[in-house]
């Protein structure tokens, strides 16, 4: 037994100092160094030269009859305007008179909602008169903004007195519509046409002003 072992002990020291050295002990890679850094691989020169050898093209330049222009904005909130113009009244005209001068002013404003109202008075050349509110739509804000209105408005007679806000035919309908040009800020121009309805009479006017707004 003694020898078998012997035999078996040989065999084995025998087979391990035949195998190769790799199978033996496997090699070591070794821990990563990470104090070692790597710089970003740079543009090749190829690349270097593509890109100095492509030409960008410039914009073309605007003809100087399309050039842009800034845009205006109407930024105010108020304005007065002064007006004259001319009244057909059919209440006038069976009297013989065909056409009344109207002397007034209008004063707008804006209201914290952008809602736009207007108030006014006016003088007529038979001696009568009118006070009126209404409220306007202004389509737009720039330099040149088209309007409607509609409102109410009293027919004054100095010889009424007191009267005049008593009788229901001097309560009148107003509806209107014109526009304004701005001229230079921040003055401009005023036309517009006006339609008064009562249970008195029936009257158009066609008006022309000078609005100053601030």
């Amino acid at each position: 037994m003694s020898f078998a072992r012997s035999l078996v002990f040989l065999t084995f020291v025998v087979a391990c100092c035949a195998l190769p050295a790799p199978l033996r002990a496997a090699k070591s890679l070794g821990s990563p160094n990470l104090d070692e850094t790597t710089d970003a691989a740079g543009p090749s020169e190829n690349e270097e030269e593509i890109r100095k050898s492509i030409d960008i093209a410039p914009q073309p330049a605007i003809p100087l009859g399309l050039e842009r222009r800034q845009e205006y904005f109407h930024k105010y909130r108020q304005a007065l305007t002064a007006e004259l113009g001319f009244v057909y009244d059919t209440k006038a005209a069976s009297s013989g008179t065909d056409l009344l001068s109207r002397l007034g002013a209008q004063y707008m404003f804006t209201t914290e909602k952008r809602e736009n109202y207007e108030a006014g008075a006016h003088l007529l050349s038979d001696g009568s008169g009118a006070i009126h509110f209404a409220q306007r739509k202004v389509y737009g804000q720039s330099r040149f903004r088209p309007f409607i209105k509609a409102g109410a408005g009293v027919r004054i007679v100095p010889a009424d007195q007191l009267a005049t806000f008593l009788k229901h035919e001097n309560y009148q309908i107003r509806v209107a519509g014109g526009m304004e040009q701005l001229v230079k800020v921040p003055y401009g121009v005023r036309i517009e046409t006006e339609l008064m309805v009562s249970s008195r009479s029936q009257a158009a006017a066609v008006l022309l002003g000078v609005v100053s707004s601030f």
